[in-house]
């Protein structure tokens, strides 16, 4: 008999600490699991999540639309993600510099 969907629980490290999300399964998307991440982490804005995983880390394509399935990214139960928040793409570093 095949077992249904298993749930998913990650360990996610934040500049707040370690935290262990859940409520996720492989059929979740990227997109469910920003906003687990931001709603049981707290502090980290979705929209401007920066997530590795793996070892060396690397980072779960940012610029995608959210739609992927989770197994796309390789990401299993138990995993250990690191969320970082990304700068915002639209601000340019060098605006206020043009009375010089």
């Amino acid at each position: 008999s095949e077992p249904s969907s298993p749930g998913m629980r990650f360990r996610c490290r934040t500049d707040g600490g370690t935290h262990t999300i859940s409520g996720l399964d492989p059929c979740s998307t990227l997109s469910d699991l920003r906003a687990k991440v931001a709603e049981q982490c707290g502090g980290v804005d979705a929209a401007r999540m920066d997530i590795k995983h793996g070892f060396p880390p690397s980072t779960i394509a940012s610029d995608e639309d959210g739609s992927l399935l989770l197994g796309h990214f390789g990401l299993v139960d138990q995993d250990t993600l690191t969320i970082l928040s990304a700068p915002p793409a639209a601000a340019p570093a060098q605006a206020e510099r043009h009375g010089d």
